[in-house]
C-alpha cells in the first residue's frame, strides 16, 4: 500500500468513527429508555458502515496497487 493510500485509510478510520461518538453522546442525554436504544442502534450501525467503508477502500488501494505493478 502507498503511503498515501495508507494515510487515506487511516483518516477514514478516524472519521468514520465519529457516528459512533455522536450516537453515544446523543444516547448519553436522552432521558427516557426507548430513545438511549434508539440512538445506540444508530450509533452502532454507523459504526458498522465506517468500518466497512475503511475496509473496502483499504482493498481498492491494494487491488489498484497490484494491477499497477503488472505494467
Amino acid at each position: 500500500m502507498t503511503k498515501l493510500g495508507e494515510r487515506l485509510r487511516l483518516f477514514l478510520n478516524k472519521w468514520g468513527q465519529a457516528p459512533r461518538l455522536a450516537g453515544i453522546a446523543l444516547s448519553l442525554s436522552r432521558s427516557t429508555g426507548t430513545d438511549r436504544y434508539v440512538v445506540s442502534g444508530l450509533a452502532g450501525l454507523g459504526a458498522l458502515l465506517s468500518g466497512f467503508l475503511a475496509n473496502t477502500f483499504a482493498k481498492s488501494v491494494r487491488q489498484a496497487g497490484q494491477q499497477l505493478n503488472l505494467y
